[in-house]
């Protein structure tokens, strides 16, 4: 993929409209879960707990961006790059990916790629995703790792079964040095198709640091790019639906004005989508309603421009 195309990914990310304001949450007192529960006939607070990646999986731009990746890997198209703003889940991709590449005849195996990581700590961890073993001692050096990794690499690409897919978790701030190791892994080929599938991940950054002439090779190779946008007001309102169904509510909860104002507070954040919708639940039973409206979410956030936007 030519890096002005890399460099565009980056651009419609800093120009999204969400991205210009962010959200002033207020906090609320405690109130007792059991009577919100009664209060609003669900199972629990919807919103409480760690995110479910199989509700983000089925929601449209979430569903669009694992279908491209999985065609991607199933096909041999590597590697591909997946942009992933600030607050959108980065610790949560490898379940997500996990969730959209069940189906798929791939593994999913991760590959953080910190600034510290040395290439030695990364030929051990692919030695040890690849089930080649633990205990490798440093004093065997970089080149005999790498005739290891790769030998291991290429017969799981001759095997049968599932092919390895690498999520490679790209740390924020990570220079051109630190992206040096996946230019080689995602060099290594048989029969002309890459031998490891690799999914590069990281933040609005990353499409700038691939453009560094260091790695052009790299670049050249992405076949895929894609960016994880923020919800959109469709989507948040899918995605609260599903969260009542999961709760077992009866009724929709939050009116259309309410879930437009949790779209313009939020920036289609689902984890600030969440922390709001869970503060607009305890102010309405506080004030007594059946219902968010946009009156009880407005003093709850506030929006306030970006500098520099």
């Amino acid at each position: 993929m030519p890096a002005p195309t890399i460099a565009r990914l980056a651009h419609c990310f800093l120009t999204q409209e969400a991205s210009a304001y962010r959200p002033r949450i207020q906090k609320l007192p405690l109130a007792d879960p059991r009577a919100v529960a009664r209060f609003y006939g669900f199972a629990g607070d919807p919103f409480l707990g760690r995110a479910e990646p199989e509700l983000l999986a089925r929601l449209p731009g979430y569903r669009r961006v694992g279908n491209a990746l999985a065609r991607a890997m199933a096909d041999g198209m590597s590697p591909a790059l997946l942009v992933v703003p600030d607050g959108m889940g980065r610790e949560m991709l490898p379940a997500l990916l996990g969730h959209v590449l069940a189906s798929s005849r791939t593994e999913l195996l991760e590959l953080p790629l910190e600034p510290e990581s040395s290439d030695l700590v990364l030929l051990k961890s692919i030695l040890r995703e690849l089930g080649a073993g633990d205990f490798w001692p440093d004093r065997l050096g970089i080149q005999p790792l790498a005739e290891l990794a790769r030998a291991a690499l290429l017969d799981r690409a001759r095997a049968a079964g599932p092919r390895p897919v690498f999520l490679v978790l790209a740390a924020p701030g990570l220079g051109p040095e630190g992206l040096r190791f996946v230019k080689w892994l995602a060099a290594l080929e048989v029969g002309g198709r890459p031998a490891a599938n690799l999914v590069l991940a990281g933040d609005a950054g990353l499409p700038a640091v691939l453009r560094h002439r260091d790695l052009a090779g790299l670049a050249s190779r992405i076949y895929v790019a894609e960016l994880l946008s923020p919800l959109s007001g469709a989507e948040i309102r899918e995605y609260l639906h599903a969260k009542w169904r999961r709760a077992h509510a009866e009724r929709d909860l939050f009116s259309p004005e309410a879930i437009a104002f949790i779209h313009a507070a939020t920036g289609g954040i689902w984890r600030e989508v969440d922390n709001l919708a869970h503060n607009a639940l305890l102010a309405a039973f506080n004030a007594g309603k059946p219902e968010v409206d946009a009156q009880v979410l407005a003093p709850l956030a506030t929006l306030e421009q970006k500098e520099n936007c």
